[in-house]
């Protein structure tokens, strides 16, 4: 798999709700953009075209590493971080994805290396808006804890949680 970018298409559609879409790049913006409509009115074949209505895109690029972020068995959440530039105190990685209040969301997860602390913001993936939770995982925390730390810090409003997160043996 090479690097490559993508349209991902938010839609609407009536009695399903928020709705993501994706297809790679082109060259061509009409035919992409084509393309996302193709794959809503595959995916909803019974939605009237009325009833869809496109609430926002953006390109992102994927790598052919893809989004895996892979620890040994016994690393803390400290550890994640130990492969990113030291320059500045506070750095980040994503980690997953989840719909939050109806609006699909990046999970990143935060690490100051200062306070030795993590904490998560959840990023909008249409409208780029961050909602931000508090610095409080100890950096001494097992990395393999993150999955039932994530689900209790997004709670019930949290659905489809998707996490990127492998425990190489």
């Amino acid at each position: 798999m090479n690097d490559a970018n993508y349209l991902i298409g938010f839609f609407h559609v009536k009695g399903h709700g928020q709705v993501t879409v994706e297809t790679e790049l082109s060259g061509s913006g009409a035919h992409d953009y084509q393309e996302l409509w193709k794959i809503v009115r595959a995916r909803y074949p019974d939605a009237a075209e009325k009833d869809i209505l496109r609430t926002g895109s953006t390109i992102e690029q994927r790598t052919a590493a893809g989004n895996e972020v892979k620890f040994a068995p016994g690393s803390t959440i400290q550890q994640l971080f130990l492969a990113l530039p030291e320059g500045d105190d506070a750095c980040s990685r994503q980690i997953g994805r989840v719909d939050f209040g109806g609006q699909e969301c990046d999970i990143v997860l935060r690490f100051h290396r200062a306070k030795n602390a993590a904490g998560l913001t959840l990023l909008e993936r249409v409208s780029k808006s961050a909602i931000r939770f508090s610095d409080n995982l100890p950096g001494m925390r097992l990395a393999s804890d993150l999955p039932d730390l994530v689900r209790e810090i997004v709670g019930q409003d949290g659905r489809n949680l998707k996490l990127w997160l492998i425990e190489s043996h």
